[in-house]
């Protein structure tokens, strides 16, 4: 078991929250989770500051087999979670006592620390765009913790699941596609052609990227083929005739599209 240094003890909590938070859109080494740890610890505190062997082993004493390390691109001692769920529940800061603005902070962070680990755990594919059952607001694309908390705060099913949607793609942009962003971004630029609204709508959070729409046209026009033999028509029309047809499929929800792989 890794020793602790009181002084620096502040410093070591900031940076694990931080690491559990961002992961996702970040990977860090040990070297930098050093560094990052002596950025939150104070100048007087400095000369006290952990080494990197010494922070590796508080890392694994504090998750144990949730936490590995790796050497990815080249960077050795890469950090990777594979569950830290059960980590967060058990953390020992309930057992502190603090004001009761403290707790309630404490509280809110630790459910936000529960639903990123959740959406970082989600199985999520760029190779495929998404299918019509997907569009269901009733589908489990949105995993459990994250529905609890949108239901606990907003009544529309429909934009309980375009919310809680636009949370998961603001958290991973680059490694998922979401259904309803994705279905609105198609719908609007067959309707309005316009790149400035699809970008404005995509920078708010609340459809995917115009290139994103340019892809999935071009992945639709390379699969001519496939597509031509459905109908007479040309295979944008096709997949403008399957998009309108997934849209009537679920009444008062959101834009749908079709499954173009």
């Amino acid at each position: 078991m890794a020793t602790w240094n009181g002084e620096c003890h502040e410093g070591f909590e900031q940076m694990c929250y931080q690491l559990e938070t961002t992961c996702e859109q970040n990977i860090y080494s040990l070297e930098e989770l050093h560094n990052m740890m002596s950025d939150f610890c104070a100048d007087e505190d400095k000369s006290e500051l952990y080494s990197v062997k010494h922070i590796k082993r508080l890392l694994q004493d504090r998750y144990g087999d949730s936490i590995a390390f790796a050497e990815v691109n080249g960077r050795r001692n890469v950090v990777c979670f594979t569950d830290v769920c059960h980590v967060i529940l058990s953390d020992k800061w309930y057992q502190e006592k603090e004001t009761d603005d403290s707790i309630m902070e404490k509280i809110v962070k630790d459910a936000a620390r529960l639903i990123a680990s959740e959406i970082r755990q989600m199985p999520c594919t760029t190779s495929e765009y998404p299918a019509v059952d997907e569009m269901s607001v009733q589908s489990d694309v949105v995993p459990p913790l994250l529905r609890l908390f949108i239901d606990s705060l907003v009544r529309s099913e429909v934009k309980q699941s375009s919310l809680a949607q636009a949370l998961i793609q603001a958290a991973r942009p680059q490694t998922c596609i979401m259904p309803l962003l994705f279905g609105t971004g198609v719908e609007l630029d067959h309707e309005f052609r316009s790149e400035f609204l699809l970008k404005h709508l995509s920078r708010l959070g609340f459809s995917v990227s115009y290139d994103e729409v340019k892809r999935f046209k071009m992945s639709v026009i390379s699969d001519r083929t496939d597509l031509s033999t459905e109908s007479g028509s040309g295979p944008i029309q096709l997949a403008r005739d399957r998009y309108r047809a997934a849209r009537r499929s679920v009444a008062d929800s959101p834009p749908h599209c079709m499954n173009v792989s």
